[in-house]
């Protein structure tokens, strides 16, 4: 026959449960800066992305009516200046950019062929000009 004693019976210690605690705590710490850093460079590759989209529409935009774009990148903003008057402006949370001015003739072709970028640390250059595959 099995008997059991009073303190089996009980469950776990209070030391016990703050060990475990302890252990929990030291593995997160461990854990969360990396987990924050691929969370922020997915976050401003995913704006990146946004980014380039947002320059083939303008490129086409340019094309289509004829006339010149500017593109004003200054900081965490894009102003888009169409007949000397800005018809949009884009806040970026995760990308910066140096103060530049790209510029999409009436053909569609930017003035540049690359953009720089920053993203928290590391500078980026964008292609602007890409020939269809």
């Amino acid at each position: 026959m099995l008997t059991y004693s009073r303190k089996s019976l009980l469950g776990f210690t209070l030391i016990e449960l703050l060990v475990v605690l302890v252990i929990i705590g030291v593995v997160m710490s461990l854990a969360a800066p990396p987990l924050v850093r691929t969370i922020e460079s997915s976050q401003a590759r995913s704006e990146e992305i946004r980014l380039v989209s947002r320059l083939k529409v303008y490129s086409a935009k340019a094309f289509v009516n004829e006339k010149n774009v500017v593109l004003l990148f200054d900081g965490k903003t894009l102003k888009v200046k169409l007949s000397n008057k800005i018809e949009n402006s884009y806040l970026f949370e995760h990308i910066s950019f140096p103060k530049q001015q790209i510029i999409f003739g009436p053909l569609g072709f930017a003035n540049k062929e690359k953009l720089l970028l920053r993203a928290g640390k590391n500078e980026r250059i964008i292609s602007i000009n890409e020939k269809a595959s």
